[in-house]
């Protein structure tokens, strides 16, 4: 694969020094990437045609900024640093896009690893509403009111992985991600704070990994193995009672004839978050008193991180930083701690 690339950099300081900008925009272009060419003929031209080639192409745009203010007011000290990154990028050509797919699955076009879902149409309320829709082949004769109710993409008639499934929503990386660090010093007193923030992203609840491939979770599958289910699915999810409820009725069927754990925009969340990841205050003893005990610097302290996220995951106790099918990741922990340093 070859590489361009085109960057346009500012770098500014303003009012002596008061503020400091800096600032860079981009655009990669990546094409000539090896691929299977399978997907540039129609099946009718049989497999007269060369295996592999450089043939796809994506793009990448984006910018970079970082702006800092630095100033001292009589014992007052202190700075703000504001960063932020933004960055998307797509398929200009993708060689398993043939004459014949969809334009709902094709990926030209499309986000670099957005997700490929079915669409919802809400969940079925009556008998009649499952007797007059296209279902899932795999759910056939399982379906019971409660259950996901799919739109036919292509209209004929069957819900299917193979014409229905397509691209639909963000990808669950952030687009934008930033950063506010706040530092000041006054008489002793240290102050440090830093904040974090995604934007541009979407968190399938059904669990889907980066190549499109969904997997189990415990909103698709309930008290899988005879494990637990968090107490607000049980609470949110459709009854006869609570048609309204915010999941798919609870069931235990195995996944070929679950028709709740496909990847569908039911599952697609917001994913944007707002986190204070560092807060530290802290208190150095003058050194005019702890000279006269032998004691060259004294500061006291008291930090935390993680202490605060503001996210739509919150109420699904869904860390927005991990990944949306999160094997091995251990979850980001809200830490609280004290000390004091000594110097002799």
């Amino acid at each position: 694969e070859k590489h361009m690339q085109y960057n346009i950099g500012l770098d500014v300081v303003l009012w002596r020094g008061l503020l400091r900008a800096e600032i860079d925009v981009y655009y990669k272009y990546i094409y000539d990437i090896i691929d299977a060419m399978g997907g540039e003929e129609p099946s009718s031209v049989g497999g007269y045609f060369p295996g592999l080639g450089n043939i796809n192409k994506q793009d990448f745009r984006g910018f970079e900024v970082s702006l800092t203010h630095e100033n001292k007011v009589g014992d007052l000290k202190y700075s703000v640093n504001l960063t932020g990154s933004y960055t998307k990028g797509r398929w200009l050509r993708y060689s398993g896009d043939s004459p014949n797919t969809p334009d709902w699955k094709k990926v030209t076009g499309q986000r670099i690893v957005a997700m490929q879902v079915l669409i919802a149409d809400g969940l079925f309320q009556s008998q009649e509403e499952i007797d007059n829709s296209p279902v899932l082949r795999a759910a056939e004769g399982n379906l019971r009111l409660g259950d996901i109710r799919y739109i036919d993409r292509n209209g004929d008639g069957i819900i299917s992985y193979e014409q229905d499934y397509g691209f639909v929503g963000k990808s669950s990386t952030p687009e934008f991600v930033g950063g506010l660090n706040v530092r000041a010093e006054w008489k002793g007193l240290d102050f440090f704070m830093r904040w974090q923030t995604g934007l541009g992203s979407d968190v399938a609840l059904s669990g889907q990994y980066r190549s499109g491939v969904i997997d189990n979770t415990s909103f698709t599958r309930p008290f899988y193995n005879g494990g637990n289910s968090p107490k607000y699915l049980l609470e949110r999810s459709w009854t006869p009672e609570n048609t309204e409820g915010e999941f798919p009725r609870l069931g235990l069927e195995i996944p070929a004839g679950n028709n709740n754990l496909w990847g569908s925009t039911f599952w697609i969340r917001n994913g944007n978050y707002l986190r204070m990841k560092e807060l530290e205050v802290g208190y150095t003893i003058p050194k005019s008193i702890m000279s006269k005990v032998g004691i060259s610097n004294l500061r006291f302290y008291v930090s935390g991180q993680n202490l605060l996220t503001f996210s739509k995951l919150d109420k699904y106790n869904i860390d927005p930083e991990a990944p949306s099918v999160n094997n091995g990741y251990y979850p980001q922990q809200r830490i609280l701690s004290f000390g004091a340093k000594l110097t002799f």
